[in-house]
């Protein structure tokens, strides 16, 4: 991959996740900012990532009547637009109003990057290739979480949703400046229900859609509900010493790069077996008393969670065959639709059993992951 390339993919990977889940680091703040539940906090994530699974699908036919520039273009301007109106906005229910408007621009992004990967790629590499921009969204969530949790714990949350409106503003010049054009996606034109119908009659299409969601839920789940377990007695844990915790991410940039060359060598079915039960030992670990434990479970769920959407990605992309556009925006709606879904239906077992009844149901994902959705990965 020439070094534009890899620049454009590491930028666009970046932008991708600095915003959508940098508010995990401030859910602790934002229940006492606007006196609200749990679960009504957890929609500012929920809307977010309800958003770009309603509209990935559609994301692929906005390349029949724009190019790709042009499309990613859109994308990061409404992010930063969107971003600035949720660090501005006087209610909860306006904060989450801006959450779900940013959501709907994420998917021009990612779709117009993966489809690009998928397009330019050696069939081979595409594995690989997707590992990198994967990694990269694991360091533009390490940013993200970072910058709201250490700025929001001393400039307040607001000052740290504006700068990071202004980190997607940065990471959009990058990418811009490094990507390669294209009138349309060859794909789109004449993408109808028919097609989308199609797809999701095959087998192998909905265990990767399953799987999908799988994977989302869980590194979503398990980082939004363990600050609430850290907050509370006996780790009592900052803001700001909370937002350190997304540190472990890092451990995800340097394996995901590396377990992109194993997909070539294992295939994807070994590959996301290996990783589910990677994710299934890390969470045992977060039920520790131990700080350093707990830590190294993160790091573990983590790793998991991106080296089971660089084999899903790589995996969805040579599947769709002519249909990629309308194949990644389905699977990235499915995608979204898990992190929709562990914004608020983990609060349910947090209510229940504390962070023990919530390591249960996340387990149990990892298990489903690691079981029925890689013993179907052919």
């Amino acid at each position: 991959m020439s070094q534009p390339r890899f620049s454009a993919v590491a930028a666009a990977g970046f932008a991708a996740f600095l915003n959508i889940y940098a508010i995990q680091a401030l859910l602790p703040t934002l229940c006492e900012f606007f006196h609200s539940s749990r679960a009504s906090v957890g929609l500012t994530i929920s809307a977010t990532t309800l958003a770009v699974a309603l509209f990935s699908p559609l994301a692929g036919l906005v390349g029949s009547w724009i190019g790709r520039r042009q499309k990613v273009l859109l994308a990061m301007v409404g992010l930063v637009f969107c971003g600035l109106g949720a660090a501005l906005a006087p209610t909860l229910n306006a904060m989450i109003a801006w959450r779900f408007a940013q959501g709907m621009f994420l998917p021009l992004l990612s779709s117009a990057i993966m489809t690009w990967i998928g397009e330019d790629s050696e069939p081979r590499s595409v594995g690989r290739v997707m590992s990198v921009y994967v990694a990269w969204t694991s360091v533009g969530g390490v940013c993200g979480r970072l910058t709201a949790g250490i700025l929001g714990y001393h400039f307040g949350w607001r000052a740290a949703m504006v700068v990071l409106a202004l980190l997607t503003g940065a990471a959009a010049a990058v990418l811009l400046a490094k990507l390669p054009d294209r009138p349309a996606s060859s794909d789109a034109r004449g993408i109808s229900p028919l097609h989308m119908l199609r797809l999701l009659s095959s087998k192998r299409w909905r265990n990767a859609l399953l799987g999908g969601f799988c994977t989302l839920f869980g590194v979503v789940g398990v980082f939004s509900y363990i600050t609430y377990h850290l907050a509370a007695a006996p780790f009592s844990l900052s803001p700001d010493r909370l937002s350190l915790l997304f540190l472990v991410y890092l451990m995800a940039t340097v394996v995901t790069p590396a377990a992109g060359k194993l997909f070539e060598v294992y295939g994807y079915s070994r590959s996301l077996r290996y990783a589910s039960l990677l994710g299934f030992a890390g969470i045992l670990l977060t039920l520790s008393l131990q700080m350093p434990v707990v830590l190294l479970g993160l790091g573990l769920c983590a790793a998991s969670a991106f080296i089971s959407q660089s084999c899903l990605s790589g995996y969805v992309s040579s599947l769709a065959g002519e249909q990629r556009s309308l194949g990644l925006g389905l699977y990235l709606s499915a995608y979204y639709l898990g992190g929709c879904a562990a914004g608020f239906v983990p609060a349910w077992a947090y209510a229940a059993g504390g962070w023990t009844a919530c390591a249960a149901l996340f387990g149990a994902v990892y298990l489903t992951l690691a079981t029925a959705v890689a013993a179907r990965l052919r």
